[in-house]
């Protein structure tokens, strides 16, 4: 059980591809001081499949924040891209449900589009921002 966190919350801009790993580095670093629990370690999993998503699908400079309050963490990343239709995807995913369409991706040995997917799996809640530019992953640990 891990001891309760007062609030704290850092931002990272992403402006190439050349800071990725330095704010990736320290952003697993402090989610793994809140706690060495499973859950948490697949957490962080999801986490660098959103920056990796933006890096891939958006439009850098990019914003990560990182903020806990108490037994709760939330990662928000936000680029400058022109965003996509999050509510087909999430048609799509609420018609055939997550597990589903994880286990087809497996069976058919697809890798993309599993990011939004690992997202909703793995997390307590994902709020995704209507310009399909910002999603917020937040997880108790």
């Amino acid at each position: 059980m891990s001891a309760l966190v007062k609030s704290f919350t850092e931002t990272y801009e992403l402006e190439t591809l050349h800071d990725f790993d330095r704010i990736w580095e320290e952003i697993h670093e402090y989610m793994m001081s809140l706690c060495k629990d499973n859950q948490l370690m697949l957490f962080s999993l999801v986490v660098l499949e959103a920056i990796e998503n933006t890096m891939k699908h958006g439009e850098l400079p990019a914003t990560i924040t990182i903020s806990t309050h108490f037994n709760e963490v939330i990662i928000t990343v936000e680029d400058c891209g022109s965003g996509f239709d999050i509510q087909s995807t999430l048609k799509t995913i609420n018609e055939k449900g997550v597990d589903t369409l994880l286990e087809e991706k497996a069976r058919n040995y697809e890798t993309s589009g599993r990011g939004i997917l690992m997202m909703l799996s793995q997390s307590d809640q994902v709020v995704f921002h209507p310009s399909g530019t910002k999603v917020s992953l937040y997880k108790k640990f």
